[in-house]
């Protein structure tokens, strides 16, 4: 009987020895979550910021939906983060930055998903033309400024286009109406 104590007191110490290496290695990390939405939060704004380059959009406008999201965040997470630890400035940062940019990828999608499916095509005269910066591995993208209808925007092409862009007088531009009104760029080329 007492080698049988023995035995259930030796099972029962190692069962809880188990459970508790268990539980540290489920236990949550969220570090790790955090750096996983931090980089698809940017990752996301990188998305956006290509679809911004085909939307007729004043970049302002933007900066209230970026805005927004930075508050809802702060809001629904910011106490979430310092009960796990972290620091005052970089739970607000970390917010923050991740709030703005989801808000500003979540405006420019559903503006460009949910556009009509009716296209207008129009010409217009290129205003300024020029190359962006080459970045390594990268070359220098031709763009052409256009005012579209008081809106000045620079169109981006192709990179093997720069000849042909320093030759046009004109673009032309086929687009369609956004979910929130701004004009999505469907076809582009040059004239």
């Amino acid at each position: 009987m007492r080698k049988s104590l023995i035995r259930k007191a030796k099972w029962e110490n190692g069962l809880r020895a188990t459970k508790a290496i268990a539980g540290d290695v489920l236990k949550p990390d969220y570090s790790f979550y955090l750096l996983l939405v931090f980089v698809g939060s940017m990752c996301l704004a990188v998305w956006s910021i290509n679809m911004y380059r085909n939307t007729f959009m004043d970049w302002r406008l933007l900066i209230l939906p970026s805005v927004l999201g930075c508050f809802v965040a702060n809001a629904l997470f910011f106490s979430k983060l310092r009960s796990a630890g972290e620091k005052i400035g970089v739970s607000f940062f970390i917010c923050s930055i991740c709030g703005g940019c989801i808000a500003h990828f979540l405006t420019t999608f559903a503006n460009r998903q949910f556009a009509g499916k009716e296209q207008q095509q129009e010409a217009f005269a290129i205003i300024r033309k020029g190359s962006f910066a080459k970045g390594r591995g990268s070359c220098g993208q031709p763009y052409a400024s256009i005012d579209f209808h008081g809106l000045e925007k620079d169109i981006v092409f192709a990179c093997g286009e720069e000849t042909l862009v320093l030759q046009s007088d004109s673009v032309w531009v086929a687009y369609s109406t956004g979910l929130f009104g701004f004009a999505v760029i469907r076809e582009k080329g040059l004239r």
